[in-house]
């Protein structure tokens, strides 16, 4: 029987989709940018991306033991596992599929970056999301792999990176002006929520998203092509109901379901915002400290949460007024 947890994410998810949909579609009109997802390049990139780490990890995994992820120390203990897979205490891989399935996230990544070092708009927000994903894809790996306490916290951290790296690719493509403010804003934020090494807060920087989505479709004027973006919600969305559906015992491979459900659903709503339009009359214009004062003090509003951030951006976008 189905946990009662797993149906009520469905319907959570479903009733966020249609709200979110809803809200985008009804926030401008109907104009977009021409954006070719995938060129032929594209797909060998692709190819590699999924291949590439499978062949290499398989490979540790059958001449390796679990003693070769001594360098990341200690493994966590004192928690509630959140997957049903099989572990296999000494083998390279204690999670097979859940590490495996890694390779969509590094995949992913190297889609972005792709973009980002060819034609995308706001390539260096590109570039921090697609290395961003990339690194996402390797934690993955280390912590499903090897369950060490480092793994984690870098897992952890670059989920939220990740995507939060999504809110700056947006921005950066609809008010090209604050796109370095925003990137340097993401590394600083990287550097702090590392420091503290907190437990992901998927919730905070996941409605900073959608958020920044919305202001990017308002301020470019255009909402960019709907059906792409609708796609991409519902791949982060509903990626959660396999996930859930996991953690109570109705599905071991939910996780690995996960991962590929929801780097989709980055690479997607990248590309969603590569169709915003370019803004005959854009909201902002020119380095004005309002522009400093929207990235800076909504970013650090977002990150004050659990004491982790310090609070200096919103001080410094403050001081620009006066």
């Amino acid at each position: 029987m189905v946990a009662r947890a797993t149906i009520n994410v469905c319907a959570v998810a479903f009733a966020l989709h249609t709200a979110g949909c809803g809200l985008l579609y009804f926030s401008s009109k109907e104009q977009s940018q021409d954006f070719e997802p995938l060129p032929p390049p594209v797909l060998k990139v692709i190819g590699a991306g999924l291949v590439v780490p499978v062949l290499l990890f398989g490979a540790l995994d059958v001449f390796l033991r679990q003693g070769a992820w001594d360098w990341l120390g200690e493994i966590k203990g004192g928690f509630k596992p959140t997957s049903t897979e099989a572990d296999h205490e000494g083998a390279f891989l204690r999670r097979t599929w859940n590490a495996q399935s890694s390779n969509a996230q590094f995949t992913a990544g190297c889609f972005v970056l792709y973009h980002a070092l060819s034609s995308a708009r706001g390539s260096n927000a590109a570039i921090f999301l697609g290395v961003s994903l990339m690194i996402l894809g390797l934690a993955s790996y280390a912590w499903w792999g090897s369950r060490r306490q480092l793994a984690w916290r870098i897992d952890h951290l670059f989920m939220e990176v990740a995507t939060a790296g999504l809110s700056i690719s947006f921005i950066a493509v609809a008010v090209p002006s604050l796109e370095h403010a925003c990137v340097a804003l993401g590394l600083a934020t990287c550097v702090l929520r590392g420091i503290a090494g907190r437990k992901a807060a998927l919730l905070v920087t996941g409605v900073l998203a959608y958020v920044t989505a919305v202001f990017a479709s308002v301020a470019s004027g255009g909402h960019g092509s709907f059906g792409v973006f609708a796609l991409g919600l519902a791949l982060k969305l509903y990626g959660f109901i396999p996930k859930v559906a996991d953690v109570n015992g109705d599905f071991a491979h939910g996780t690995a379901v996960f991962h590929w459900l929801e780097a989709a659903g980055d690479a997607v709503l990248f590309s969603w915002g590569q169709t915003l339009p370019v803004a005959a009359d854009p909201l902002f214009t020119g380095p004005e400290p309002g522009m400093a004062l929207f990235a800076l003090g909504m970013a650090s509003a977002a990150f004050a949460y659990e004491n982790a951030l310090v609070p200096l951006p919103a001080v410094y976008s403050i001081r620009l007024q006066g």
